[in-house]
């Protein structure tokens, strides 16, 4: 007769007809041995001598698991971006760089007004001299330009 507690529950009587279930109740038992395996936290160390260096070094008997790792603050994969993309963002914004090049320098100043100094037309209007609606136009242009250059390519001067 099995004695149950918590490493071993009755699940017989915790779920009344699973019985007929014995496949569920592999599963379940399966998953217990796992809890238990890793609540021991079976951590058999092994100690290795180097004599070359002198040291002791302590090799774990088993494989750390992820929740392990990420309890000890540990981390097993970067969350970042892969060395192909830091590759395409780079290259990207190089052409990007190329196509604002390209502008003439009026746009430039118009885009750097609006995008990167996130001012109004009605103020970019005002800097410049210019009526919103002419700065609106210039705006819908040059942002043309550049959706021009960066899908084809194009190296001409705006």
């Amino acid at each position: 007769m099995p004695r149950y507690n918590m490493y071993y529950p009755d699940y017989e009587k915790l779920y009344p007809g699973i019985e007929k279930r014995p496949d569920i109740l592999r599963v379940l038992r399966a998953s217990d041995r796992k809890m238990r395996y890793m609540e021991k936290g079976l951590k058999l160390e092994r100690s290795v001598w180097d004599r070359k260096k002198q040291t002791i070094a302590s090799l774990p008997s088993r494989e750390i698991s992820l929740e392990e790792l990420m309890e000890d603050g540990r981390q097993q994969f970067s969350n970042g971006p892969t060395l192909d993309e830091q590759v395409q963002h780079q290259e990207e914004l190089r052409h990007l760089h190329q196509a604002l090049c390209s502008l003439e320098r009026e746009y430039q100043l118009l885009l750097y007004f609006r995008y990167w100094k996130d001012m109004s037309q009605e103020d970019v209007a005002k800097m410049l001299s210019l009526t919103q609606q002419a700065v609106s136009y210039r705006e819908r242009y040059a942002l043309q330009r550049l959706k021009d250059f960066v899908q084809n390519g194009e190296k001409k001067k705006f």
